[in-house]
């Protein structure tokens, strides 16, 4: 009974194929086309909105593993899954194959190949806090190959392509992804 009145609140629109895919991120969700999540969650969470998603196992190394565990503040490493929806360009990590701490949002393909990158880029629309994504992460703290930018709870990871490039001249094209965490 508590789980029927459960779903009355937390209603859920799956996204339908060929739907155009609006995200955005605010101090405390994520919303996709109108869908909250927060990170972490569940990765049916993610299912039940985007669709079923191809996954990419990683063993983890006893030596990766101490390492892994304190760059995410000593969350359990047991399962590494990397979960990626081809159509729509998004993608998310796991350390245990079911709890997703990164969600990543695929805007333009580097130069290498990775079996973890969606297989289109992300052709929706992107903002945070209802504002275009492109001048909030400028503001943010510049790296040398990042952009870092608190939004509220999360921590938002631009990755661009020309290390020399100013930040002033960088447009959309020029950054990959941009990655949402805890910070």
């Amino acid at each position: 009974m508590f789980e029927f009145f459960k779903s009355l609140f937390n209603k859920v629109t799956p996204i339908k194929a060929g739907e155009p895919v609006h995200i955005d991120i605010t101090n405390k969700k994520i919303k996709i086309n109108g869908n909250k999540i927060s990170i972490p969650c569940d990765i049916e969470a993610l299912t039940l909105i985007l669709g079923q998603p191809r996954a990419q196992h990683y063993e983890t190394k006893p030596d990766d593993k101490a390492v892994l565990e304190e760059m995410h503040n000593d969350a359990s490493v047991t399962d590494r899954v990397n979960y990626m929806w081809d159509s729509v360009g998004i993608k998310c990590y796991t350390l245990d194959g079911k709890t997703v701490n990164t969600f990543s949002i695929e805007l333009n393909k580097g130069t290498l190949e990775y079996p973890h990158i969606p297989q289109k880029l992300f052709e929706g629309t992107l903002t945070i806090n209802g504002q275009h994504w492109l001048p909030i992460i400028k503001s943010g703290w510049d790296g040398t190959v990042i952009q870092k930018q608190r939004v509220g709870c999360y921590s938002l990871c631009a990755e661009y392509v020309d290390i020399d490039q100013d930040v002033n001249s960088r447009t959309e094209k020029d950054y990959t992804g941009i990655e949402v965490t805890l910070p």
